[in-house]
């Protein structure tokens, strides 16, 4: 028996919708004759699609620009969608392929409190045994995923949970100085990734990335981790490219676009 094809199940009617919404996110307060010259779409179908989801209150009409806008009822499921989301479900696979991928260590944390907490933790290097696990709390400050948690904060929020951490020495490279974090999470705002260089514990480093969820927020933080005794700093810092990719892919599946 022949294998259908997925696009088989697809109803053309439901992608002209998707791309009618799509255009609206990107092109709000249009006409009808934008929408379906743009989208090359006939007109008289582009109309009652259009009227049916303005019905629906998927969109919205405003009679005196004649124009359509996206609706309420969109922020509605998309307030009910984000409620049930895992994050851990979604990004413990890719953290699986990442991990088979550069054979290191991987985690992802999310902040709780002034501290990050380890929600996923993946190995497949036997050699690389550091004192983590899933639940574990340490402080935001001396981990490459809580740098990440940290750098794109609001300025306002940064200075209230600055005001707040204390800045406790793990190793002797833990930064303690406040004014010296503030210029390490410029730089890790800028760059687009973050090193733990022995920081949180002796003989570890780790590569972090950001990952947003839908609205563009970092809500957690990515990292490679491995030992000083199997990588120096220079070949650790070659995947941190490779930890961008995979916090983005997690990213885009929790509706991030970039």
């Amino acid at each position: 028996m022949q294998k259908e094809n997925k696009k088989s199940y697809t109803i053309p009617s439901v992608n002209k919708v998707d791309e009618i919404l799509c255009y609206l996110a990107e092109n709000g307060n249009s006409t009808l004759t934008q929408i379906y010259v743009d989208l090359e779409l006939p007109k008289s179908s582009t109309y009652k699609l259009l009227k049916t989801l303005e019905s629906l209150r998927y969109i919205r009409y405003e009679p005196d620009s004649q124009t359509y806008l996206l609706g309420l009822k969109l922020l509605e499921l998309g307030s009910r969608a984000s409620d049930q989301i895992d994050i851990t479900s979604i990004a413990n696979p890719i953290l699986k392929e990442l991990s088979l991928k550069v054979n290191r260590l991987c985690h992802l944390g999310v902040m709780d409190g002034h501290d990050v907490v380890y929600v996923i933790k993946t190995s497949t290097n036997e050699l690389i045994k550091i004192g983590t696990w899933v639940g574990r709390r340490i402080g935001v400050h001396c981990t490459a995923m809580g740098k990440v948690l940290l750098a794109w904060k609001e300025q306002e929020e940064l200075d209230s949970l600055l005001d707040q951490i204390d800045l406790v020495r793990m190793t002797p490279n833990t930064i303690v100085d406040k004014a010296k974090l503030r210029e390490s999470l410029i730089e890790v705002q800028r760059n687009g990734w973050s090193l733990d260089d022995e920081e949180s514990t002796k003989m570890v480093r780790a590569v972090g990335a950001p990952v947003r969820d839908q609205t563009g927020q970092v809500c957690a933080g990515l990292s490679i981790c491995t030992l000083t005794e199997i990588d120096n700093l220079l070949e650790l810092l070659a995947l941190k490219d490779t930890a961008i990719e995979a916090a983005n892919r997690i990213s885009a599946e929790l509706g991030w676009r970039q």
